[in-house]
């Protein structure tokens, strides 16, 4: 396509501009009109085109150490208990301690992405969770469940603090035009690195014990910390006399005076609590003892199409991105309406792959767009109320499931998924400004700085 420097459209009503076309990098995205709509095409060599930057290279490095750990964390601290007398309630408190500390750091955390350096604030999470794997190990499966609940709790807090500000420091040290691949590269790595880390953890447990898996988890963090020390960040500054609460109700009106940013979160807060709960609990029981071989399969190849779907969420833009995020959400329909039917769970296997491609592909285009059209000293604060939006209910999902299943069965709690999963979709696209996602082609790096 010629480049022409003008500020005309190249398609009337696109928000494109053959001078937007003309400032695109040679090696970066390239796009072509399709229908017309403008689609970017990414070929793979292009998504790792942000780990040219530096600074990003580092963060990445210290993300995918992050995950590993945590993935580690999570099979050792099992086998870790098991020396106790009740060792599946013990381990069931001290998650519930991780789970409740990251959700209420949740609400600060992104308070203080925005008011402070953020690689600084991730310094303070890893820290606060090696402090708290170190503490466990220290102290021994054996001691005091109250205080294995407060270590649990610390790391939770730094769970809690990590995940907004990470996502709030990518357009902090990268371009715009770079962020979906950016995005993209993140999403698929985390994959990898849960798949390594989980292996890795039962692994380093069965051949030198859980605590020696602990104490790799233990130096995953000291590395990040240190790899994090080198980041160059800024800060925003705003004014000494705004409280941390006033700061979070600020971020709070922001995302409320936007309502396709809250239909958008309100829609992820019901499918976790009551389309993924249900899924997560079915799958392992309809498998049963008979097919228990093809749910390891199953959860194998959602995980592949997540990793792909990672992929495209990062290649594909066009002037209603709402829409093909919801779209790709809308690819869960064919699991559940199996889980419902009854079919055959050989059926299972395909349909979460398409689950895993289409949460991926939402995940990222949902990110970024945060990213792109947040004002940089709010993102920190957004990040956050989305990440707490999606995990505030989740627990009543869960209970509300078991509670339901020995009295309607798992084909009606399947329906019942399938109906809060079309109808939250369809009502969030009846909401304006969803569809482009509050600014379509514009927060796609190709228009106005939004920082």
């Amino acid at each position: 396509m010629p480049k022409k420097g003008n500020k005309e459209e190249i398609v009337k009503g696109a928000g494109l501009t053959y001078e937007d076309y003309a400032r695109l990098p040679e090696d970066g995205p390239r796009y072509e009109l399709a229908g017309g709509k403008f689609v970017m095409l990414i070929k793979f060599t292009l998504l790792l085109h942000p780990l040219k930057n530096k600074a990003f290279l580092m963060l990445w490095v210290s993300q995918f150490l992050n995950v590993t750990g945590d993935a580690i964390f999570s099979v050792a601290l099992g086998l870790f208990l098991l020396q106790r007398a009740h060792p599946a309630q013990d381990l069931g408190v001290v998650l519930g301690a991780v789970a409740f500390g990251a959700a209420t750091s949740l609400m600060y955390g992104g308070v203080l992405a925005d008011r402070f350096r953020k690689s600084r604030v991730l310094i303070v999470s890893d820290i606060l969770r090696l402090l708290g794997v170190l503490g466990i190990i220290i102290l021994g499966g054996k001691s005091s469940l109250i205080l294995l609940g407060t270590l649990g709790l610390f790391i939770g807090i730094g769970e809690g603090l990590y995940r907004p500000t990470y996502s709030a420091l990518i357009p902090e040290i990268i371009d715009e035009k770079n962020i979906r691949a950016a995005n993209g590269l993140r999403s698929a790595t985390n994959r990898v690195a849960a798949m390594i880390g989980a292996a890795l953890g039962g692994v380093l447990a069965a051949a030198a014990g859980p605590s020696f898996a602990l104490w790799v988890d233990v130096i995953t963090f000291a590395v990040s910390i240190m790899i994090l020390l080198l980041i160059r960040d800024s800060v925003h500054h705003r004014p000494d006399e705004e409280s941390l609460l006033n700061s979070a109700i600020s971020g709070l009106s922001y995302v409320i005076h936007r309502p396709w940013m809250s239909a958008i979160i309100l829609q992820g807060m019901l499918q976790v609590a009551f389309v993924v709960a249900p899924v997560t609990i079915l799958l392992p029981l309809v498998f049963g003892q008979v097919h228990s071989e093809l749910y390891g399969i199953t959860l194998s190849v959602e995980a592949f199409g997540a990793f792909l779907g990672s992929f495209m969420g990062a290649s594909f833009i066009s002037s209603r991105p709402g829409l093909y995020a919801m779209i790709a959400l809308m690819l869960q329909v064919p699991q559940l309406v199996i889980l419902a039917s009854g079919f055959h769970v050989w059926l299972l296997v395909p349909s979460s792959f398409l689950t895993g491609f289409g949460l991926s592909a939402f995940g990222v285009i949902w990110i970024t767009s945060l990213q792109l059209i947040t004002p940089r000293e709010k993102l920190g604060r957004v990040l956050s109320i989305d990440a707490l939006g999606n995990s505030v209910i989740s627990p009543l999902g869960f209970i509300l499931v078991g509670y339901l299943l020995p009295l309607v069965g798992f084909q009606v709690v399947a329906w019942f998924a399938l109906g809060v999963l079309v109808t939250s979709i369809l009502g969030a696209l009846l909401i304006p400004g969803v569809i482009e996602l509050g600014g379509g082609l514009k927060n796609s790096g190709l228009g106005e700085n939004h920082g």
